[in-house]
């Protein structure tokens, strides 16, 4: 394969670097380089953008799927929070803000 190729001192030159290179021919660089050297943030996201969540959320509605919650009261909170920490909760925990100010 080809050397790694020292992108630090450049780091400084560009406004933003979008994407990087396969694996195989990545600069070697760490994530110290991008945000202490240059100044700069690393931005990322695990669950992709507003169109991949609108196709999922269209494919959940189209096929009847949808999240299991236990939908609280605000004044359950206390007792949600000790039931996640307890190992306790079943589903993810929504809060119901309108009936919570009623």
């Amino acid at each position: 394969g080809l050397p790694p190729v020292e992108i630090a001192p450049a780091l400084s030159v560009f406004d933003f670097i979008y994407g990087l290179p396969p694996v195989e021919i990545a600069p070697a660089l760490s994530v110290f380089d991008f945000i202490y050297l240059s100044n700069r943030k690393v931005y990322g996201s695990l669950i992709g953008g507003i169109k991949e969540t609108q196709e999922m959320m269209d494919f959940s509605i189209k096929h009847n799927i949808y999240p299991e919650v236990d939908l609280i009261l605000g004044k359950d909170i206390d007792t949600a929070y000790h039931n996640l920490t307890h190992g306790k909760a079943k589903f993810r925990y929504v809060i119901d803000m309108k009936k919570s100010f009623d």
